[in-house]
Parts: structure tokens; C-alpha cells; sequence
């Protein structure tokens, strides 16, 4: 009898597992194709000299699963192409997008601006994201991927996003300290 409910905990496990991995696929999905909407209603000042539109992540399974939904899409005339970067220190001047998926890699990467703005779309999912600085933060609610935007943010690093865009999210301005 331990047996059976030995082998009955094991299967259930090994199915939410399953489960919570497919989850993740499907979050990754819909957030890669957030960002492409993004993309398409906003504007950058600089990195318009790139044959393609670069969205980078310091995350293995979000560039995997944004290079499969991102597939033959296209911004601008150019091909969108998902990248992946080992460490955030290294070259992303090219990136349009960046896609934070923790604080520690978003901390990374502020070290390498000297806090100077650059038109580079920052999206993350960190709890205090928005008030570090960033553009775009992906929440929960309801069981529904939502974000909030930082206009005044956008503002200051040169990008224009919709007005419309702004008004489907939810507007955070960032604390000042």
C-alpha cells in the first residue's frame, strides 16, 4: 500500500512539474509577443542603423521561446531576432529591447550605464523594476499577464511609445528619492 501512494505522490509531482514548466512556455510566449506590440507602437532615438530589430535577454528559456514565437515577424522592415546574452556586462548597444527576468540582472546591466539613459526599451519583471528606473514591467493579475509603464521614464531615455499603449497599462511613476 506505501507503494502505491509512493508511485500516486511521484506522478502528481512529476505532473505539475509538466505543468509549471508548460506555464512558463506560454508566459514566455505572450510577454515576447507583448514586447513585439511594444516594438511596433513606439520609437527609438538610435539603434535605427541595425539590419534587424534586437531584443536581448540574459534568459536562456525566454530567448529560446522568443525566437520561436518571434519567428518571420517584423519591425520597421526589419527582422525581428532574439538575443541571447551570457552577462549583461557585455556589448548590447545594438539591443532595442532589453528583457530583465530578475532584479540581479537588471542591477548588472545598470552598472554598465553610469546612470546615462540610452533609447534602449527596458522590460523586466522585478518587483521594484519600475522604480530602479526601468520602462516596462510585467505583472500578475487576476491570472493575466499585465504591465505597468513608466511614461515619464520612456521620456527621459528618448522613446516615444502610443498613447495608446500607455493607457492599456497600468501608469507607474517612479518614486524619486
Amino acid at each position: 500500500m506505501t507503494y502505491r501512494v509512493i508511485l500516486i505522490i511521484l506522478l502528481t509531482v512529476c505532473t505539475s512539474l509538466e505543468a509549471s514548466a508548460q506555464t512558463s512556455q506560454r508566459e514566455y510566449a505572450l510577454k515576447a509577443g507583448l514586447m513585439y506590440y511594444f516594438a511596433l507602437y513606439s520609437s527609438q532615438t538610435t539603434n535605427q542603423n541595425t539590419n534587424n530589430y534586437i531584443i536581448c535577454s540574459s534568459s536562456k528559456s525566454f530567448v529560446e521561446i522568443a525566437t520561436q514565437t518571434l519567428l518571420q515577424k517584423k519591425i520597421e522592415q526589419r527582422n525581428v531576432e532574439v538575443r541571447y546574452l551570457q552577462s549583461l556586462l557585455e556589448n548590447n548597444t545594438s539591443c532595442h529591447i532589453i528583457f530583465f527576468s530578475d532584479e540581479k540582472s537588471y542591477t548588472q546591466y545598470q552598472t554598465t550605464l553610469n546612470n546615462k539613459p540610452r533609447s534602449t526599451l527596458l522590460i523586466g519583471e522585478a518587483s521594484n523594476f519600475i522604480n530602479a528606473g526601468g520602462h516596462i514591467k510585467f505583472i500578475h493579475i487576476g491570472g493575466k499577464i499585465r504591465f505597468e509603464i513608466n511614461p515619464e521614464q520612456l521620456e527621459i531615455s528618448g522613446i516615444k511609445i502610443s498613447s495608446k499603449v500607455i493607457r492599456l497599462g497600468k501608469v507607474k511613476v517612479r518614486n524619486k528619492s
